[in-house]
């Protein structure tokens, strides 16, 4: 069958156009990290986020070459409002942090606040994941998960906004697999400031989702 020149003239932006809308953006930054914060009662007791928040404001730098965005919650109070955070009580919040050279401190931008969603539930962590990494793409992608662990009984990333047997909302680390699963990104490096965490039963569910990963088998300190 003969296509005359003027019907192919229509047909070939129609074959060309998805080519080029599936096209993924080349990625410009080496690293975007991912930082996702439980504070529960570490901050609502000690002010242990806020501590660690001010460390990486007054000395962490940045350049285009890394992202580093956070999610924050699992607190119902929090410490410390500097450095552009503004701990909404009632809000999920993410923030990307910026501190080039020149600059006497960092400072923490809030990109979006949300309802509410416990840290713990591992959609939320899922979505975390999967927004950053579409709204900054990467050569490689880091997972900073910060708050309480425990062993395989027990979970990560309590928050105090939801009290169960632990005395706060736990994600299992079933739940925590299918939030890797979910959120759909190979990481390079996955680091746990979390308390006990180092067990063979977590490498077997983060086993094909990172090149590397630290983590305690003991308590540490935030």
């Amino acid at each position: 069958m003969k296509i005359s020149k003027k019907v192919a003239s229509l047909i070939l932006p129609i074959l060309v156009i998805p080519f080029f809308v599936g096209c993924a953006q080349t990625p410009t930054a080496d690293w975007t990290v991912m930082m996702y914060i439980s504070g529960n009662n570490l901050e609502e007791n000690y002010g242990e986020v806020s501590r660690n928040l001010e460390e990486i404001a007054k000395n962490v730098k940045t350049n285009e070459k890394v992202n580093l965005v956070l999610q924050i919650g699992g607190a119902s109070e929090w410490q410390k409002h500097d450095y552009g955070l503004v701990h909404e009580i009632g809000k999920t919040e993410t923030y990307f942090y910026s501190n080039p050279e020149g600059k006497e401190h960092g400072q923490y931008q809030l990109i979006e606040s949300k309802d509410y969603a416990l840290t713990g539930n591992p959609d939320n962590l899922a979505n975390f994941i999967r927004d950053t990494r579409r709204n900054y793409p990467a050569k490689k992608y880091g997972l900073w998960l910060w708050g309480h662990g425990t062993n395989v009984l027990g979970g990560i990333l309590g928050d105090t906004n939801y009290q169960d047997v632990h005395g706060m909302q736990m994600m299992n680390y079933n739940s925590f697999e299918y939030a890797l699963k979910t959120g759909g990104t190979k990481f390079e490096h996955i680091n746990f400031d979390c308390c006990m965490l180092s067990s063979v039963e977590m490498l077997a569910h983060l086993y094909g989702y990172t090149n590397y990963v630290t983590f305690s088998e003991n308590e540490i300190q935030h």
